[in-house]
């Protein structure tokens, strides 16, 4: 296929994706979805549109990854914190933790891999996420004034979100990297999916009520949101 960049491209084509055209960029690939009928000179002229966007992307993640785990900085609500690994010959479970600035990661090897280093940030993430999360559902769902059947902490690929018919939501667990008031943004999004199962004006409308500035936090994850995939596990 002709694109008009170097870089990896991959085109995922959805019958249930009926208008909108989603870019994402994670890991080095550019994730392109399209509805299964857009005509293939659309999706040119689409990517050749973006491509400036593509390229700045693509290079904020390779500048990133190149550098060893002890020289990078990962996220929580919104704050970059260095990461310091301790040697715990004795310790055989590994852990993590954050404080005084920086986050503490203990295992059994002298010389950890990146994976290992990651694996211990993955596991405090999420459990941090559905603590993080949990809550902000309690809150916004009395405001809102609506109820939900369960939830799940997720690693979706493309959504921040979801929210079923039955009132099952789903949440990403890399959203624990993001301001909080994004995070509020999310949870607030998929609450009102229980008042709307849509993308309606009525369902801005609850949206904006309840978060008058959540353009904002949209824009915010539009403009920031790959940096929530570089962990990678």
């Amino acid at each position: 296929m002709a694109v008009p960049f170097p870089e990896r491209v991959q085109i995922v084509r959805s019958p249930r994706r009926k208008k909108t055209v989603t870019l994402t960029v994670e890991r080095g690939v550019v994730r392109v979805l399209v509805p299964a009928d857009l005509p293939e000179v659309v999706l040119q002229r689409i990517l050749k549109s973006r491509e400036a966007w593509i390229r700045q992307q693509l290079a904020k993640v390779e500048t990133v990854s190149d550098r060893p785990w002890h020289e990078r900085s990962y996220l929580f609500h919104g704050k970059a914190y260095p990461c310091r690994y301790h040697h715990q010959p004795n310790q055989r479970r590994w852990t993590c933790t954050l404080e005084d600035g920086a986050f503490h990661v203990s295992g059994p090897k002298a010389s950890p891999a990146e994976s290992d280093i990651h694996t211990a940030l993955f596991r405090w993430y999420r459990m941090m996420a559905r603590r993080d999360f949990l809550q902000r559902l309690e809150r916004w769902r009395t405001v809102i004034g609506v109820t939900y059947l369960r939830v799940r902490i997720g690693n979706q690929r493309t959504r921040w979100g979801s929210c079923s018919s039955q009132g099952s939501i789903q949440l990403n667990w890399r959203l624990i990297q993001a301001p909080p008031t994004v995070i509020d943004y999310v949870v607030v999004h998929e609450l009102c999916h229980r008042l709307e199962m849509n993308h309606s004006s009525r369902f801005w409308n609850h949206v904006e009520r309840t978060l008058p500035d959540y353009r904002v936090c949209r824009e915010w994850l539009k403009r920031h949101g790959q940096r929530l995939h570089e962990l990678q596990v």
